[in-house]
C-alpha cells in the first residue's frame, strides 16, 4: 500500500531534480517507494534496477503496486534473460557483474540507473564496483545512464574511505583541491580519514574534517532519520545481553586456551584508547579471526538457547536472532525446529518469502536469520526484540540487521540485545565494534 508520507514526497521530488544522487534515509523508511515516485516524476522509460538477489522481489512490488504507469517488469535472473527496454529491468549485483551481461547493458541508454544497498559498492577493486563506476579508462554502467540514483541506509559500513568509488564518479566536481583539479582517492583519503601504519600497512581507524566532507556531499546526499520523521516510531533500547560461557564446552576450552586469542586479548587489554584497539583488530590475520569468531559464537549458544526459552516461555510473543556462522544458526534452529524460521545464504527467494510470512502473520515464534542474507529487504516488526547471538565486526551490518524490526508498522519499543560473554575477549570486540558504529552515525546523522 502506497502511503506518500509527506517525507516520503519530499524524498521523491529531491531525487528527480537530481541526476546522481544518494539518498540515505535510515532503514525502514521506504527509500525504494520514494525511488519509484522519483522515477515516475522524471518520466524514467527504460530503467535499470540492481540490487542485491535477495531484494529483487520488493523490486518487483514496489513497481506493480506504487508506479502511477502501467510498468513492464523484466527480472533479470536466468541464464538468458535480455534486456527489455522501455521496461524496468531488475538484475542482482552478481549477475550484472558477469562481463557477457555487463556487455548486453552497457549497449542501452538508461533514463535511470538504480543502485539499491550502494555500500555493495564500497570497495573500487570488486568486479561489480568496476562494472557499475568502471575502471581505468574504461567506462561503467553509470556512465551510459542519464541519471543513477543510489540507495544505502549504511552509506559506510566501516570507514570514510568506502564512499570514494561513488565520489570519483558522480560527485567529483564537488572534490577539487586548492588548484581546481579533482581530488584523487589517496588525497581524499589523506584529508578524510585517520591512518596508521603497522608495520604490514596502512589501517584507516578513524574520520577527520567531517564538517568539510559534509558541506561538499550535501548537494547530492539526502538523510533522514527515523526519529526526525516518524515521530511517534516506538523508541529503541540498544545494551548488552552479558552470558557466562558453559565451561565445559569443548569450543570453548579451545578458544581459552588458543595462543592466539591469548595474545589478542593481552593486546586489546593493554591499548590506551579506542582507536589502538581498532588498529589492533584491523591487524588480526583472517585464518585467526575466521577460527576466534567461530569458537566465540558457538560458546553464546547453549547460554542463549536457556535465555531464548525463558523469554517465550515468559510470554514474549516473537523474537528476532541473528548470527553470522552456519553452526551457530543450525544449533539454534534444531533447539527450537518446530516454532522457528530461518533465512541463511542458501536460502531460496520462495523459501525466503515463506519463511517472513510465517513469522509476521503466522505462527513461528522465532527468526533466526544469518546477518548478510537476512539483514536486509525484509520486515521482522511482528517482533519488538532482537538478539545478535554474533554481531558482525563490521558494524554497518549490524544497524541493517537491526532495523529490520524498527519499520514502518511498528508499534511497540525495539530492544537489541547484544549477545556477549562476560569477562571475555567477546566483551573487547563489542567495545570496538560500538566505537566504530559511534564514528559513523557522526558522519551521517
Amino acid at each position: 500500500m502506497r502511503l506518500d508520507l509527506p517525507y516520503q514526497k519530499e524524498g521523491a521530488k529531491w531525487l528527480a531534480a537530481r541526476n546522481h544522487a544518494l539518498l540515505a534515509d535510515e532503514p525502514g523508511l521506504g527509500k525504494t517507494l520514494q525511488t519509484v515516485m522519483g522515477s515516475d516524476r522524471v518520466k524514467a522509460y527504460t530503467i535499470l534496477v540492481v540490487c542485491p538477489a535477495v531484494a529483487m522481489p520488493t523490486w518487483v512490488r514496489e513497481y506493480r503496486d506504487n508506479s502511477k504507469y502501467e510498468c513492464v517488469i523484466n527480472v533479470m535472473n536466468k541464464p538468458k534473460s535480455s534486456v527489455v527496454e522501455g521496461a524496468v529491468n531488475i538484475i542482482s549485483y552478481d549477475r550484472m557483474a558477469r562481463f557477457e551481461v555487463w556487455q548486453q547493458l552497457m549497449k542501452v541508454e538508461w533514463d535511470l540507473l538504480i543502485c539499491d544497498e550502494a555500500h555493495y559498492l564500497k570497495t573500487s577493486t570488486t568486479a561489480r564496483t568496476k562494472a557499475i563506476y568502471g575502471f581505468g579508462k574504461k567506462l561503467g554502467l553509470a556512465h551510459v545512464a542519464k541519471r543513477t540514483w543510489l540507495l544505502t541506509g549504511t552509506p559506510s559500513v566501516n570507514n570514510t574511505y568506502e564512499l570514494w568509488p561513488h565520489i570519483r564518479t558522480l560527485f567529483g566536481k564537488n572534490f577539487t583541491m586548492r588548484d581546481g583539479s579533482r581530488m584523487k582517492g589517496e588525497q581524499f583519503k589523506n584529508r578524510y580519514c585517520i591512518i596508521k601504519h603497522n608495520g604490514f600497512g596502512e589501517q584507516i581507524v578513524g574520520s577527520k574534517n567531517m564538517a568539510d566532507l559534509k558541506q561538499r556531499l550535501q548537494p547530492f546526499f539526502l538523510r533522514r532519520k527515523k526519529d526526525d520523521v516518524l515521530k511517534d516510531l516506538p523508541e529503541v533500547f540498544e545494551s548488552p545481553l552479558y552470558l557466562d560461557a558453559q565451561k565445559n564446552l569443548s569450543e570453548w576450552r579451545e578458544l581459552v586456551t588458543l595462543d592466539e586469542m591469548i595474545g589478542l586479548s593481552d593486546r586489546l587489554v593493554k591499548a590506551k584508547n579506542d582507536k589502538m584497539r581498532e588498529a589492533i583488530m584491523n591487524s588480526i590475520d583472517q585464518t585467526v579471526e575466521r577460527k576466534i569468531r567461530r569458537l566465540l559464537g558457538i560458546s553464546k549458544v547453549p547460554p542463549l538457547i536457556d535465555w531464548i526459552k525463558d523469554q517465550l516461555n515468559g510470554g514474549l510473543d516473537k523474537l528476532v536472532v541473528f548470527a553470522y556462522h552456519q553452526d551457530v544458526i543450525r544449533m539454534l534452529y534444531k533447539a527450537f525446529d518446530n516454532t522457528a524460521v530461518v533465512i541463511k545464504g542458501d536460502t531460496s527467494p520462495t523459501q525466503r518469502e515463506a519463511a517472513v510470512r510465517a513469522f509476521q502473520h503466522g505462527k513461528a515464534k522465532l527468526f533466526i536469520g544469518q546477518i548478510q542474507a537476512a539483514g536486509t529487504a525484509i520486515t521482522l516488526t511482528a517482533a519488538s526484540t532482537l538478539v545478535f547471538a554474533e554481531y558482525s565486526w563490521v558494524p554497518g551490518e549490524n544497524e541493517q540487521a537491526k532495523d529490520r524490526i524498527r519499520r514502518i508498522g511498528q508499534k511497540s519499543t525495539c530492544f537489541v540485545r547484544y549477545a556477549t560473554l562476560t569477562n571475555s575477549l567477546d566483551e573487547r570486540i563489542m567495545q570496538v565494534v560500538q566505537r566504530k558504529m559511534k564514528d559513523i552515525r557522526q558522519i551521517f546523522n
